[in-house]
Formats: structure tokens, C-alpha cells, sequence
């Protein structure tokens, strides 16, 4: 669901990731889209600076943020936005771009900073995820084949291929997983899920990063749930799975899955997976530690500019 903010744009922050991997930094584009406001464009040259210049956005008293760089970036400022009402906009600059392609924002740069012309702009409120308390999650997070599959790339020039690194390193991590032994808590549950697999992922948004293969047609950011997905091989019989799920197509109609399945998938608002060794786990693109880890739903926890279609669609 969307809605028309009419409170006029004065004041815009925009926050450029220019090491992002993705097109170069528009500052151009951005100073020509920004003449009609009070503004200010700072670039991250630090881990956290991200962060740092959501809060000083914040003291200004902004009405956008506007953010460039790859999801890790986008994460990082929607995290430290958390609660607030500061509405984001989202431009393409990394290499994935998946929370981009999750809220159907243009392609291009020119054709985003279109929305904010005229001074009224559409929003959605998404869910994120809140990972030890700590770590704001926009996509998913998990451990397994996927985070094998970010070390391959960025072993393997991330920011040369983009997307094509991306479907290599899951075709070498495929070769290479070993398998896991899950331990899986959903919500108030107080018996674990027991369950060898050779990737889990805990979702707030469904698209993989692998053409438009989603997780599944029922993940939704807004819905205040998360999805957890559970692999229990990587064979030809997942690969059919997986393309039987998205040709679905129906988010109001879970897949309809076996007990001789090969994917689990469970709707959940806290989730708790250990695993019987540690593991690496990765949040949006980034491996950020090892199991165990937990984590929570935080409904409508951001707020994000969309496009005015997206609102038509939604009502």
C-alpha cells in the first residue's frame, strides 16, 4: 500500500556511494534535480558514513533522503532511518540493485529523480528485519549456498560482472556446499525445526538475484512477516522446485510443497538458527558473521519512494 505525501520537499540529503560497483556517481543529475530545494550531497568514504549522515540528516530536520549505492549502502541508511518518518529514495548504483527492482523504481538515474519533481512524492512502508538486536536486514539474510556464492563473487570481480558474478559464484558454490545441520526456532516455538540443507534463508523480499527468480510469489515486504526457506540439496529436483514455485505466480496462494520436497518454506515474525558448527551468514550482500544468529520483524519500519503506478497497483 502507498500514499501521496503532499508536505512540500524543502530540505533533501543525498548520500553517494561512488565505490559502489554500479554506473558513476551522478552528481550532475543530482545538482540539476535538487535547484528548487535546500540540499546537501555527501559522499561515504568510511564503513559507517552511511549511518553517520542519516543522523546528521535527521538534526537538519530533511524531508528526503535521497541515497546512491549498491544495496549494502541502501540497507545501511534504511537501518538508520529505522522508526523515523524520513522517506528515501532509492537510485541504482551497485551491482545487484535488488531493493530497487523489489519497489519497481526506473532503470535510470534522470528518470528516478523524476519523482521527487513538483515538491509530492508516492511512499510505501516496508518491513525490515532486526538481526541481534543490532543489524537492520531490507532483503534477507542466511547462510549457506548464497553466502558461498557472495565470497565466489567478490573473489571473482564483483564489480566488473555485476549480475553475471553473481550467477557465477552460485553455480561454483553449488559444486562446493557442504551440507549444514540446521536447528531452526520459529517464533514462540519452543522445539527446534532439526534439518540438514545446504542453504537457509530468512526473507523480507523474494527476488534471489538470479534473473527474476523470486524465493517465492508470497514474500512480501509489507506484510509483517518474514520467510524462511530452507534447501535441503542442490540437485536438478531443487532448480525444478524452485521454477515451479515463481510459475505460481500467486502471492496469495502459498506453493504447495510435499514432504518429499526439497524446499521448506514457513511464514515466521522471529527466527533463531544455529547450525552444529558455526557458519559465516550474510545481511543484504554482506557476510557480517558466523551462526548463531536471531531475528525479528519490524512492521512498516521504513518508509521509501516509489513510483506513482506502484500506488495504482496497490489499491
Amino acid at each position: 500500500m502507498t500514499k501521496s505525501q503532499s508536505n512540500p520537499l524543502r530540505k533533501i540529503t543525498a548520500i553517494v556511494n561512488p565505490s559502489s560497483g554500479g554506473s558513476p556517481a551522478p552528481l550532475r543529475e543530482l545538482n540539476e534535480a535538487f535547484a528548487p530545494y535546500d540540499s546537501t550531497i555527501v559522499v561515504t568514504q568510511e564503513d559507517e558514513d552511511g549511518s553517520r549522515f542519516c543522523h546528521e540528516a535527521v538534526e537538519r530536520g530533511v524531508d528526503l533522503v535521497v541515497v546512491f549505492g549498491g544495496d549494502g549502502t541502501v540497507s545501511q541508511v534504511l537501518g538508520a532511518l529505522a522508526g523515523t518518518e524520513v522517506p528515501v529514495l532509492v537510485l541504482r548504483g551497485g551491482t545487484g540493485n535488488l531493493i530497487a527492482d523489489e519497489l519497481g523504481l526506473p532503470k535510470e538515474v534522470a528518470e528516478t529523480l523524476v519523482l521527487i519533481a513538483g515538491g509530492t512524492i508516492h511512499t510505501r512502508r516496508v518491513d525490515l528485519g532486526r538481526i541481534n538486536g543490532k543489524t537492520w536486514c531490507v532483503l534477507r539474510c542466511g547462510c549457506g549456498l548464497e553466502t558461498t556464492a557472495l565470497q565466489e563473487t567478490q573473489q571473482g570481480g564483483k564489480a566488473d560482472w555485476g549480475k553475471l558474478a553473481y550467477a557465477g559464484g552460485l553455480l561454483k558454490a553449488i559444486a562446493e556446499q557442504e551440507v549444514i545441520d540446521f536447528r531452526v526456532w520459529i517464533d514462540e516455538a519452543s522445539d527446534p525445526i532439526e534439518q540438514s540443507g545446504v542453504a537457509l534463508t530468512v526473507a523480507n523480499a523474494g527476488r534471489i538475484g538470479v534473473g527474476t527468480l523470486q524465493i517465492s510469489p508470497t514474500v512480501d515486504m509489507s506484510d509483517g512477516l518474514l520467510d524462511v526457506c530452507l534447501i535441503e540439496k542442490a540437485a536438478l529436483g531443487t532448480l525444478v522446485e524452485l521454477l515451479s514455485i515463481n510459475r505460481s505466480g500467486n502471492p496469495k496462494q502459498p506453493p504447495q510443497l510435499d514432504d518429499h520436497s526439497l524446499i521448506r518454506l514457513q511464514k515466521a515474525r522471529r527466527v533463531r538458527v544455529e547450525t552444529g558448527k558455526p557458519v559465516d551468514y550474510q545481511v543484504d550482500g554482506d557476510v557480517v558473521g558466523k551462526t548463531p544468529f536471531e531475528i525479528e520483524v519490524v512492521p512498516g519500519a521504513a518508509l521509501l519512494v516509489v513510483a506513482p503506478q506502484v500506488e495504482e497497483e496497490g489499491t
